[in-house]
């Protein structure tokens, strides 16, 4: 009886040797996460949020931080106007006095220090100003084309940095903006190209009203270099018809619309003094068409080998 009472006992400990060996180990334990009342919506504590430890950190008074450049359309001695500014500059940013970003109108980049806001303005400090020179003498021609691809056009070519927009009313153009003149279209057109060259560091495109095209070949029969974009027998590919002292010049590019050039089109560019010039084989959608002209041109001239600025 002793043996089979130790021989039970003995089995008894190695099962619960074996069961304890192959228990799952507790998971660890996770902190809780800190919670602290919303300092903006002090007046109510029950709400609160969830704050990473880079939120918890205190902010310093007076600090400056280099922000995104700030399209601004109405800015004079020191006060900016401009409602979405303010608007973007309190709500989005929530910049504070003391605070140091970048201001756009156009043709300056503005370093500013907040100062105040005031009865819907921001008063600033203006610490530097660096006038912005367009990339190169470049204007490109466009065929008007339809919808939000003009729309598209005008954005890339300005973060690109042309220096002129030629709307051109072709035979072949189909687009509603060819109609009798509208101002809304040209304002819209304008504020794409302001955000265009905030966003990418250059300056503001000159947009001029649309025209037809035997007017658009007299407006550019003074430029020093003139090529017509299109698909004809001896056009010479545009990245090496282009010289590299056209930086220097007054240089267009005139492109086509959906259905590119007709052939009575391209003769009258080439008698104005137009190159033919090509793209490659692929055929390109007019927006990509133009924007493609444009960095090759612009790479061409050596255009896009400028340092970054400093302010």
């Amino acid at each position: 009886m002793k043996t089979r009472g130790r021989t039970r006992t003995t089995f008894s400990t190695a099962c619960a040797a074996i069961w304890a060996s192959s228990r799952i180990p507790p998971r660890p334990r996770i902190p809780a996460r800190v919670t602290t009342s919303c300092p903006e919506k002090s007046a109510n504590p029950c709400k609160k949020f969830l704050m990473t430890p880079a939120a918890r950190e205190p902010r310093r008074p007076g600090r400056e931080q280099i922000m995104d450049r700030i399209p601004i359309t109405d800015y004079e001695s020191g006060q900016i106007r401009d409602a979405g500014a303010v608007r973007h500059l309190r709500k989005a940013l929530r910049l504070r006095p003391g605070e140091v970003f970048l201001g756009y109108d156009g043709m300056n980049e503005l370093r500013l220090r907040l100062s105040s806001y005031e009865d819907g303005c921001a008063r600033v400090e203006e610490l530097a100003r660096r006038t912005v020179s367009p990339a190169a003498d470049l204007t490109i021609a466009q065929c008007l084309i339809k919808g939000a691809r003009w729309d598209a056009f005008v954005e890339k070519v300005t973060e690109l940095g042309a220096a002129r927009i030629l709307p051109v009313i072709s035979e072949r153009t189909v687009s509603s903006a060819s109609r009798s003149g509208d101002e809304s279209r040209l304002a819209r057109w304008h504020r794409i190209a302001r955000a265009a060259a905030a966003q990418s560091a250059g300056r503001t495109p000159v947009i001029l009203d649309p025209m037809p095209f035997g007017a658009a070949l007299d407006r550019l029969s003074a430029a020093a270099h003139k090529f017509i974009v299109c698909f004809e027998h001896g056009a010479a590919p545009l990245g090496r018809a282009v010289p590299a002292q056209a930086r220097f010049a007054h240089t267009a590019l005139l492109l086509g619309p959906e259905g590119d050039f007709t052939q009575k089109e391209i003769e009258a560019a080439r008698a104005a003094g137009f190159v033919p010039a090509h793209l490659g084989s692929r055929i390109l959608r007019s927006e990509t068409a133009a924007a493609t002209a444009s960095a090759l041109a612009l790479h061409a001239m050596g255009a896009l080998d400028a340092p970054m600025p400093d302010l």
